[in-house]
């Protein structure tokens, strides 16, 4: 199943080619967006006021949800040894 990231990138003013490279300004998950859904924009029209960023957008990423859930909640897996002299497994 896809879950939604809303990332706020943004370019800083460069004086030279490749003097500064993306920085992400916020995150808000599917769940938080939803709940506020005008705080990332708001946040990107702040920073486009003013003369330190020459662009900035919020961009969604589509992870799949099981990714998420394994790096967060591991599967404990049971490890396999063997007991004494005898080779039996336990």
């Amino acid at each position: 199943m896809a879950y939604s990231i809303h990332v706020l990138f943004a370019q800083r003013l460069c004086y030279y080619e490749g003097e500064f490279d993306y920085e992400c300004l916020g995150v808000m998950s599917e769940g938080e967006m939803s709940e506020n859904p005008g705080y990332l924009e708001s946040l990107r029209k702040k920073h486009l006021e003013g003369d330190e960023f020459v662009a900035a957008e919020i961009i969604e990423v589509k992870v799949d949800r099981s990714d998420i859930d394994d790096r967060l909640m591991p599967a404990r897996k049971p490890v396999m040894g063997v007991i004494g002299e005898s080779g039996a497994e336990s």
